[in-house]
């Protein structure tokens, strides 16, 4: 952000540039298709967004909350380090795991608006661009409580949850619910 820059530059007298992060017009106009033609396709499921290391928590998205064994599960991303292709290894062939990798925008967008909602368990986190793109497809999302997304707080379409224990019915019936397109 620009104040991130400003603090670089008093801080450790560097300039430097900022690229700031938002959604592309692409994913705004799917967003004006997927209204006129509102259908969902196939089974089920929950997307994931995400690289495939340790704090992302992949496993204990799917070990720990049988409330979500009704739906299948959607991994986009690739391993980043030997623990992430561990974990990848660990859910590969499980029966109601997909995993995509290296896909287009164009097919990322039509995974993410065909879910049922979207999941973001990480322990932490950047900035948390596929939240951001799922909210411009409209679609509910459950982050962790242990993120500090302070930027999603008063956001209609972000529900803060602890992936600790199992995800409540409560919180599947929200974030499964129909979302007012507008």
């Amino acid at each position: 952000s620009e104040d991130q820059r400003i603090l670089i530059k008093q801080k450790l007298g560097i300039d430097c540039h900022v690229f700031p992060n938002a959604v592309s017009q692409k994913w705004l106009e799917h967003l004006s298709t997927v209204i006129k033609n509102n259908k969902r396709v196939g089974d089920k499921y929950i997307i994931y967004v995400s690289n495939f290391t340790k704090h992302k928590r992949h496993l204990d998205l799917i070990n720990n909350n049988p409330l979500l064994d009704r739906y299948k599960f959607v991994f986009v991303g690739s391993a980043i380090d030997e623990g992430g292709l561990s974990i990848k290894n660990a859910i590969v062939n499980h029966p109601n795991v997909e995993i995509y990798e290296n896909i287009l925008e164009s097919k990322l967008r039509d995974l993410v608006n065909g879910s049922s909602f979207v999941v973001f368990p990480s322990h932490y986190e950047g900035y948390g661009m596929p939240i951001l793109e799922s909210i411009a497809l409209n679609k509910r999302v459950l982050i962790s409580d242990k993120l500090t997304l302070k930027h999603f707080d008063d956001c209609a379409l972000v529900r803060s949850i602890s992936f600790e224990n199992n995800v409540s019915d409560e919180d599947i019936k929200w974030a499964d619910s129909p979302v007012d397109y507008y």
